[in-house]
């Protein structure tokens, strides 16, 4: 049986250890080790990384009791080898798993909350809880937690006596009775827990709630503290600076400053809205009545603008009526007609103004490549 180094010391990353065994194996070769300091994908977390030899170790799982090692090659049983475990990221793993202890010791103490899902990932940590809280409860939480690490409280990992265990009223998801690891942070939580921590409450720097929502009846924390906490807010912080030189506003300000450009384009759309609608009744004033087809040049009107002139100057002719918008290299096209099916004529239509479109018997839409003047002589003399 490895002998489990985490366990024992948390802040282990470097060490020495003999192969016991080596196999190749699917994704590269299994191996075990007399001790070893790499913990294995468990407690809601992923595993550590590292190096033995000069081996990468890709994943660590453990199965049965024994702990295994995926490496990139072959190691020879029965040597010794220097190993070590990414620390960057372990250490970063162990501040997010004990903030995530003082927050669910908080909530389960404050609100009667048990958490009943945690996921420590590489982008994303979340918690989740069993009942739903509000704003107020969430920033509450967010407050205590961080005065918790604050007061750097210690944080004690441990095997208790069985009749230890019994007295003990821990937060655990599973039933344990024996070889039940406690992890114990005075006053603050005390849970059933395989992972490494911290040593204090005060490594884990800051605790960050970045968003919450309502999740399975109850509530998700997407969290992140220490090394990571720091650097979404340095992140953020640029961003807020960048915005604020945008909108030439202090940082402090910048939610009115967004607030005052949303009631401006509000206003804006108004104005623009009612200018395409005067435009638009220009237009409609303007159309000629009694010609068999009608072809016009609506520079600048939208899609919506051309369906409603084109169906009002549809209202005026007996053969079709063509609207045109200019875009660029090519014209823009809504062409009506409610006598002439113009489903079943769009390929000569499309084939004389050098278009694509189609639609219905009533309305077609599309572009069209031709010159004005071509397209301005066929619409005129279109016949069936």
């Amino acid at each position: 049986m490895t002998r489990r180094l985490f366990d024992e010391d948390s802040y282990i990353a470097l060490f020495y250890a003999t192969v016991l065994k080596c196999e190749k194996c699917e994704n590269g070769y299994c191996i075990t080790l007399d001790k070893t300091a790499f913990f294995p994908t468990g407690g809601g977390q992923s595993c550590d990384t590292g190096k033995i030899g000069d081996a990468e170790i890709r994943d660590v799982f453990e199965k049965d009791g024994e702990i295994f090692h995926i490496a990139d090659r072959e190691l020879i049983v029965g040597k010794e080898y220097d190993c070590g475990i990414d620390w960057d990221k372990r250490f970063s793993k162990m501040q997010n798993h004990t903030g995530e202890h003082i927050l669910s010791g908080l909530a389960h103490t404050h609100f009667g909350c048990t958490n009943v899902g945690f996921h420590l990932g590489n982008d994303e940590i979340t918690i989740d809880f069993d009942k739903k809280l509000s704003d107020i409860d969430i920033a509450f939480l967010e407050m205590r937690a961080n005065k918790a690490v604050f007061n750097n409280l210690a944080v004690k990992a441990y095997y208790p006596e069985p009749s230890e265990l019994e007295k003990m009223n821990y937060r655990s998801k599973l039933d344990l009775k024996e070889n039940v690891r406690i992890v114990d942070i005075f006053g603050v939580d005390l849970c059933a827990c395989c992972a490494p921590h911290v040593k204090s409450t005060g490594a884990v720097g800051l605790i960050k709630i970045v968003d919450f929502q309502s999740y399975k009846g109850g509530t998700r924390l997407y969290i992140l503290c220490g090394k990571d906490a720091y650097e979404d807010y340095v992140q953020k912080s640029q961003t807020v600076r960048e915005i604020s030189v945008l909108l030439s506003a202090k940082q402090s300000d910048i939610d009115l400053a967004v607030k005052r450009i949303f009631e401006e384009n509000a206003a804006l759309k108004v104005q623009i809205s009612e200018a395409k609608q005067k435009a638009l009744n220009s237009a409609i004033s303007k159309l000629e009545t009694g010609k068999r087809n009608l072809c016009i040049f609506a520079d600048d009107f939208d899609a919506n603008q051309m369906r409603q002139l084109a169906n009002k100057a549809a209202e005026m002719c007996e053969g079709i009526c063509g609207i045109f918008s200019q875009k660029q290299n090519s014209f823009s096209y809504v062409i009506t007609s409610r006598n002439i099916d113009l489903k079943t004529n769009s390929q000569k239509i499309n084939a004389a103004i050098s278009g694509k479109g189609g639609g219905q018997s009533t309305m077609i839409c599309g572009s069209a490549f031709a010159d004005k003047e071509a397209i301005i002589s066929f619409i005129e003399n279109f016949e069936v």
